[in-house]
């Protein structure tokens, strides 16, 4: 009787990089909403906007139109330096797609 072979194909990757910690609360915070120029973007994040400053009265959102919409490739320098320069506590894009 001949043996049969089974592979995984999925292949396995190392991770190099973690994402960074979750804030453990938004109570306080200045958070950035970053659009991606995705279909209903900017409609998204503002309602999440709204939302969060609902829930934590406290909380410091800067709107989509406080950053270049379309730009939301973390990796961009330009980006990057934008949120640098804003002192956010966290950053939150949106695609709604």
């Amino acid at each position: 009787m001949a043996e049969i072979q089974f592979f995984n194909p999925s292949g396995k990757l190392d991770i190099s990089q973690h994402h960074a910690a979750r804030l453990p609360t938004l109570a306080g915070k200045k958070i950035g909403l970053l659009a991606n120029g995705e279909w209903q973007s900017l409609r998204a994040l503002r309602l999440m906007q709204g939302l969060l400053e609902a829930d934590f009265p406290d909380i410091k959102v800067l709107p989509p139109e406080n950053f270049p919409e379309g730009n939301a490739v973390l990796s961009e320098p330009g980006t990057i330096q934008i949120l640098k320069q804003a002192d956010l506590d966290g950053v939150i894009i949106g695609n709604a797609a």
